[in-house]
């Protein structure tokens, strides 16, 4: 939640969709990479990787869409900034797609793995989940991530 002199406000009330624009170079530049043991300790459990379809909704440059594809998912990576995936280094398992958090155009109970790095606060949470349940298989994990960087 953001403050204001009056009032608090949440933070996919403050035009998510934008709020990147002009950003996206620092963004690929600057924004911290995820621990190879967290992307492991997701994945655990789940079939063999390369037959795994991953969804990163939020997915900014693909920073975490990139993490799991090195370990073989394919990923589909979900951003609704232009500018962002433009800015997006490309791999042979990721593919970008324009879409929202709250309608990610992908099919129903289509992929093993819905995740959010650093991204969720940024969504409408009751719609958002409602979305993420409609494309995870019945089998499927959700995984929401942030970088704790006081901890460094």
């Amino acid at each position: 939640m953001y403050k204001t002199q009056s009032q608090t406000v949440l933070p996919h009330k403050m035009n998510p969709l934008a709020r990147f624009s002009g950003r996206a170079a620092d963004y690929a530049n600057y924004r911290p990479s995820y621990p190879k043991e967290a992307i492991e300790k997701i994945l655990e459990g789940l079939d063999s990787s390369s037959q795994l379809l991953a969804a990163d909704v939020g997915a900014g440059t693909g920073i975490a869409s990139r993490l799991l594809a090195d370990q073989g998912v394919r990923v589909f990576a979900i951003e609704p900034n232009d500018e962002m995936r433009q800015a997006a280094s490309p791999h042979p398992l990721v593919e970008f797609r324009k879409g929202t958090a709250e309608n990610t155009t992908l099919p129903k109970a289509s992929v093993d793995l819905v995740a959010s790095f650093q991204a969720f606060h940024w969504f409408d949470p009751a719609l958002t989940l409602l979305e993420f349940r409609r494309i995870l298989k019945p089998t499927g994990r959700l995984a929401l991530v942030w970088n704790d960087i006081r901890s460094r």
